[in-house]
């Protein structure tokens, strides 16, 4: 049966078996786990089963639940030998808690020590060959026939915490010490973790102190370490970690993948009979580099499986943001409307929309949110939806303008904000009001061939509350046309560094003046990245194009 291991700040621990479906865990006595600690609330988390798994989950506390020393921010899978913390109390699923290990700056002097580079010691057959320090002792099976077997049992693809359960499981195998450790440098703080901790009967057994002198010399230095009979050499006399733990030998080696070091390896034994030798510390030089290797390259897969998962979540969310933008616009008589995006990343932050409103009229909208990708993305949908809600009140358009802002304002980073082009259709008249917060001003082309820019009402949208956006007013006349569009499209370059830019735009626009509108927008993209060619685009496009038909 599933269980649990409490270990309580005092010492004491007990086992819970997972007989429910749901254990409620606070210091609230109407708990399933009973913690009685003030700093955990009333009802602080959950483990629950869900199908053949257990999940941990935060139940809104005030100081949060911690698995592996990672917030818990979702619902999170639980696997043996994981640690949830709570408080001053550490939860361990399906295993006993596990011990400590603690590098300390205690000096430990290393007179009586053997330390070889270990890249020589493990490509060099002679070296160690004619050190006197002990006579080499028979290990449980053949060097060649432990490596072998590390090479055949490593080479099966497993999750990085069974892989590093397997490594010590050979090296207790090849080397029965009684104790051991497994360490790994975390790659942002370069601290060194312990990952496993064992002794002889696969138990945490006691902590285990390492000397930071013997840890920098394995870890920074690339040396492999071994001590024998250390009590008993007068020359450690001093040598309180050593001494302490009343250790007679130890070994430390670098988890060495031919590249960099990225851990390290420690037993030791109090045993007389069972102290390491030179051809110990060769063993497990070269056990821990077939190791590292293997974790460099678990560590590699897991990462590709990452960067796939996010694929896959970017692709969602891509076909979501699609989805958000219409695919049509709605008829509006005497009127031929379209508009297309095209994001430079997988999602982006361009937006625009077609509203209907009462009275034949039709709200046309564009957006483009600071920045690119994922996060310009959220950012956007998260204003879809305000500009939607706030459209069913069907206000002038001043007033949407100015309460998106200031929202915005509120909810927006200092380095975020919005341009945005707001415009109100009555397709009869062919009245044309809008709001312009900041965004490149829409070209209209006059059947004559005459250009005006619909210049701005105000500042962008979420940097200075309480603005005013005054709505102003055009007419398009039958055979005129109206091209809204994001910086994409116009700050676009060359291989030769040069943007596309206005004057290009506004020559393409008059050539697509009797087309019709998702033919004219073909036209300016094909002209728009036939320009770029193979530069890389650096910014989302969005183009609207509105004409109205000659009678």
């Amino acid at each position: 049966m599933d269980f649990v291991v409490v270990a309580t700040a005092e010492g004491k621990t007990y086992r819970r078996d997972l007989d429910i479906p749901r254990i409620l865990i606070g210091r609230s006595s109407k708990n399933d786990l009973v913690l009685p600690d003030l700093s955990l609330s009333r009802v602080h988390a959950e483990i629950y089963r869900q199908g053949d798994t257990f999940l941990v989950k935060d139940a809104g506390s005030k100081n949060g639940t911690l698995l592996n020393d990672q917030q818990v921010v979702t619902p999170t899978v639980l696997r043996k030998g994981d640690r949830i913390t709570l408080g001053s109390a550490n939860i361990w699923f399906n295993t006993e808690p596990q011990h400590r290990v603690e590098i300390t700056d205690k000096p430990t002097p290393v007179a009586g020590t053997t330390v070889v580079p270990v890249e020589q010691l493990i490509t060099d057959p002679t070296t160690l060959g004619g050190n006197t320090l002990l006579p080499e002792r028979r290990t449980s099976s053949l060097p060649l026939e432990i490596l072998q077997k590390a090479g055949e049992q490593l080479v099966a693809t497993a999750p990085l915490d069974e892989l590093l359960l397997s490594i010590v499981d050979l090296v207790f195998e090849a080397l029965k010490p009684e104790r051991g450790t497994l360490m790994l440098l975390n790659p942002k703080s370069g601290a060194l973790e312990p990952k496993v901790v064992r002794d002889q009967k696969k138990g945490a057994g006691e902590d285990i102190t390492l000397s930071r002198h013997i840890a920098d010399l394995v870890v920074k230095g690339k040396q492999s370490v071994l001590t024998s009979d250390a009590m008993h050499d007068p020359r450690f006399e001093h040598g309180e970690s050593i001494m302490a733990q009343g250790i007679r030998s130890a070994m430390c080696v670098p988890l060495w993948n031919s590249r960099e070091v990225i851990g390290l390896v420690y037993v030791d034994s109090r045993i007389r009979s069972n102290s390491f030798t030179p051809a110990d510390l060769r063993l497990l030089s070269n056990l821990a580099n077939i190791a590292a290797v293997k974790i460099e390259n678990n560590r590699l897969f897991e990462e590709t499986l990452a960067v796939r998962a996010l694929q896959r979540d970017l692709e969602l969310a891509a076909q979501i943001q699609r989805n958000l933008m219409p695919r049509i616009c709605p008829p509006v008589v005497g009127f031929d409307i379209a508009g297309t995006n095209l994001p430079c990343l997988t999602v982006g932050g361009d937006t625009f929309d077609f509203l209907p409103r009462e009275g034949k009229r039709m709200w046309i909208a564009v957006g483009d949110v600071s920045g690119k990708g994922l996060p310009a993305a959220m950012i956007m949908s998260h204003f879809q939806a305000m500009l939607r809600g706030l459209a069913e009140a069907d206000r002038p358009l001043a007033q949407i303008a100015g309460r998106l802002n200031d929202n915005l304002s509120r909810t927006l980073s200092a380095n975020q904000f919005i341009s945005f082009f707001l415009a109100e259709l009555e397709p009869e008249e062919g009245l044309l009001r809008y709001v312009n917060a900041g965004h490149n001003p829409p070209m209209k082309v006059s059947a004559s061939g005459a250009v005006e820019r619909l210049m701005g009402s105000g500042p962008v949208l979420g940097v200075v509350p309480g603005v005013n956006y005054p709505a102003q007013e055009t007419i398009l006349a039958p055979g005129d046309i109206l091209l809204l569009y994001s910086d994409g499209a116009t700050e676009s370059l060359n291989t030769a560094g040069e943007e596309f830019g206005e004057e290009r735009l506004i020559a393409c626009l008059k050539t697509v003046t009797r087309l019709e509108s998702e033919s004219g927008l073909a036209r300016l993209e094909e002209s728009i990245l036939g320009f770029c060619g193979e530069a890389p685009r650096y910014d989302d496009i969005t183009l609207l194009l509105l004409r109205r038909m000659l009678p």
